[in-house]
């Protein structure tokens, strides 16, 4: 009988480790602003309207009049 008591409890342990874990892990997740300015490489004059996407994602922006971008 203390056998099955013993598994119940391990089980119970590790079901809070692990809620607490993943709890953990999403709090301490970062997130990241990229900022930059498009410059035409000759004259480096800014370059208005470009788009700026992040490879591999559908996350995108375009340049504002300054040449500027934020990704969130």
């Amino acid at each position: 009988m203390e056998k099955t008591n013993d598994k119940q409890w391990t089980r119970a342990i590790a079901f809070i480790v692990l809620v607490m874990w993943m709890g953990l892990s999403s709090a301490l997740a970062q997130s990241i602003t990229v900022k930059g300015q498009v410059l035409d490489a000759k004259s480096k004059e800014p370059l208005i309207g470009v788009s700026v996407l992040e490879k591999g994602t559908t996350n995108g922006t375009i340049t504002d009049f300054d040449g500027n971008y934020v990704l969130p």
